[in-house]
């Protein structure tokens, strides 16, 4: 964690994190010629000058030899105090260059981003291609991305978007960044848009890579062995025993001896932002709230590798109206909820405590106050939907509310059936908006549903679903969410459905109408009659693609579309779609009902684009990774959400993100 200065040499670095400086993070000069790939740089909002500061000779810009180096996969942050000198990238001094895949960005409050110095030599590199800029992002927050001109003739700005690759952005917010403020999410503009410098210069010294900036969204090689890197928890946020909230229980535990545990009072409130430390266990006891409902909104931060514990099926965690949850977990320390039986020893199962509930303010139809099924601009604004395990009220007229972040979040051995129809499913999204990130989650043995969507507006990506007692991925009220790689095995003691699909039971018609785009799922059932396939029915629409359903002989129906007029409407009006599917089941009931008057929901699937019929489940999966070659929709074509795919089915057989961060549950 120092200030990297080069003063001329042939010397190449990788994996480099520079936090805090007092001036230049990276600064070349006199005659650099080296290499430099994954590089992060997060300035001191109160010291510290430039990100960058590249120069050959301040007194002598053509000296030679000349600096000249190649640099690839730069995350490069600056600070938010211009009056300290916080500025991005400096290319002066008759330095020349090639730079590639770099992210500028910055706060409100930091100087310029980008500029190219006046001087005849500089310019010069920039005019006859000496030094170059491609495969770029500039993303600053403060109206100056640019300074200066980097040619007689051009602007830096029209000099850097004149080059490959190259984009600009005003705000922070169209990159697509975790909390963290450098991991890209999914459909991030740095993902997919990079160089590839290995092959471009024929060097093997550089890494093959796809992207922009330091990090690929999936592995943060920063973990474990650097100090100060931004975490996304603000350094003003007190821990929640600081806070008072939790006490060392420890000597009630004997059997944890890895980190003390502390536990919370009874039916805890966080009003004030706090956050759950990784050095800690932490054990809650009932209805464990943040924020009040659209009062006291607060946000509980909880670290990677952090572990909460809950005891008895009142054990729960919610986030209400308002308020935010921030797991941010990793690949190599997910933040695991599980019940006490889990950290002592003891013989797991379905249902030893609560779960976890966010509670948001966009739309469910279940806000139609009158019945007339339909929820008005009015009742949306005013309503609150009692919330199943009384956990509290959802729903609202914000479609992009945001209820925190839930990444790399394991969710073991939950559930409580409170009465018929109300229950703790392994993570409640109710009402839940699509400015609320969700990547990487897996529920273990819950015993109701995996998950469970009242309406809303939430996306997920990358969910395991495994072994879970009733419904594995459940859809209702007006859920018009995406959803992409979801992977659900099913018990044959415990289990129902993979997927169960409705708009409303009561009112079918109910609008806003449950409408999801779901895409890449694996489906494996169970040997038993009450485990099945998908469920289509009371009223829902949505569209599906890239989807496997399988199953070995005793397993019961594998795809159903129900007689309800409203389903059978929607398949009728094309609102009701499954495309680009394979059912594979060996239980001779590939499908059941009529998704039409005239059609069967066998004809109704064979007569849509790219689906098919296998015998058996080795015909399309190994374990759960997709071995079948029927052709997949890219989905990237459809939405711009989704990640462009070109197979079927949830886990590919090369690329198993499931791997390392799911240690439980899957075949």
């Amino acid at each position: 964690m120092m200030e990297w200065s080069f003063f001329g040499g042939t010397v190449n670095v990788r994996h480099v994190v520079l936090t805090g400086n007092g001036d230049d993070a990276f600064d070349w000069s006199f005659g650099w010629v080296g290499n430099a790939q994954f590089v992060y740089t997060q300035a001191n909002n109160n010291t510290g000058n430039r990100q960058i500061e590249a120069d050959n000779g301040e007194l002598q810009p053509a000296a030679l030899p000349q600096t000249n180096p190649v640099i690839a996969n730069f995350t490069l942050v600056g600070g938010s105090v211009a009056a300290q000198n916080s500025e991005g990238v400096l290319l002066r001094h008759g330095t020349a260059g090639r730079l590639h895949n770099v992210l500028i960005t910055g706060p409100v409050g930091m100087g310029e981003c980008l500029e190219v110095d006046s001087m005849v030599e500089t310019q010069t590199h920039a005019e006859d291609g000496t030094l170059v800029m491609t495969n770029s992002i500039v993303a600053c927050e403060n109206g100056e991305n640019f300074k200066g001109n980097a040619t007689p003739t051009l602007t830096t700005e029209q000099w850097f978007l004149g080059q490959s690759g190259n984009q600009a952005f005003t705000t922070t917010e169209a990159l697509k960044l975790l909390a963290d403020g450098y991991t890209p999410k999914a459909g991030s503009p740095l993902l997919g848009s990079g160089l590839d410098v290995a092959s471009t210069y024929s060097n093997p010294w550089f890494k093959t890579t796809d992207y922009i900036g330091a990090f690929d969204g999936n592995t943060n090689w920063m973990e474990g062995w650097t100090y100060g890197v931004n975490s996304g928890i603000p350094k003003s946020v007190v821990a929640a025993d600081v806070q008072g909230l939790a006490v060392d229980v420890s000597g009630s535990y004997p059997s944890i001896t890895d980190k003390p545990v502390y536990r919370f009072n009874l039916d805890t409130s966080f009003i004030t932002d706090a956050v759950l430390t990784n050095d800690k266990h932490w054990v809650i006891k009932g209805r464990t709230a943040v924020g009040n409902d659209n009062t006291d909104n607060s946000t509980l931060y909880i670290e990677p590798g952090t572990t909460i514990i809950g005891e008895v099926g009142d054990d729960f965690l919610v986030a209400r109206r308002g308020s935010k949850i921030q797991a941010l977990g990793s690949a190599s320390s997910p933040i695991i909820f599980t019940s006490i039986q889990d950290m002592t020893g003891l013989l797991t199962g379905v249902g030893q405590w609560g779960g976890v509930v966010l509670l948001g303010n966009a739309p469910t139809n279940l806000c139609d106050a009158n019945g007339d099924d339909v929820a008005t601009a009015a009742e949306l604004a005013n309503c609150g939907v009692n919330a199943e395990g009384n956990a509290g009220l959802y729903g609202g007229d914000q479609p992009h509310d945001n209820s925190g972040v839930l990444r790399y979040v394991v969710v073991k051995y939950a559930g409580k059936t409170v009465a018929s129809g109300d229950e703790l499913n392994g993570i409640t999204f109710a009402g839940v908006g699509d400015a609320t990130s969700v990547d990487y989650i897996q529920v273990h043995k819950n015993l109701d549903d995996g998950v469970e969507f009242f309406g809303g507006t939430v996306n997920v990506r990358h969910v395991v679903l495994t072994d879970n007692g009733d419904d594995a991925f459940d859809w209702s009220f007006g859920w018009i969410g995406k959803a992409q790689y979801v992977v659900t095995t099913q018990d044959p003691v415990f289990a129902n459905r993979g997927i169960e699909a409705d708009n409303s039971g009561l009112h079918p018609a109910a609008t806003p109408q449950t409408h999801p785009l779901v895409a890449n799922f694996t489906i494996i059932g169970a040997a038993s009659v009450n485990s099945e396939g998908i469920l289509l029915r009371h009223g829902t629409a949505g569209d599906l693609y890239n989807v496997i359903v399988t199953g070995p002989a005793l397993m019961g129906e594998c795809l159903e579309v129900d007689n309800m007029v409203e389903t059978q409407g929607h398949v009728a009006a094309g609102d009701l779609t499954m495309q680009n599917s394979v059912i594979a089941c060996e239980n001779g009931e590939n499908f059941k009902g009529n998704a039409t008057p005239t059609l069967t929901t066998e004809a109704w699937f064979l007569a849509q684009p790219g689906n098919a019929v296998e015998p058996n489940m080795a015909s399309v999966v190994t374990g759960y990774l997709t071995n079948t070659i029927n052709p997949a929709m890219d989905m990237n074509a459809i939405d711009s959400w989704f990640e462009t795919t070109t197979y079927i089915g949830a886990v590919p057989s090369n690329k198993d993100w499931t791997a390392g961060w799911v240690t439980v549950g899957l075949p």
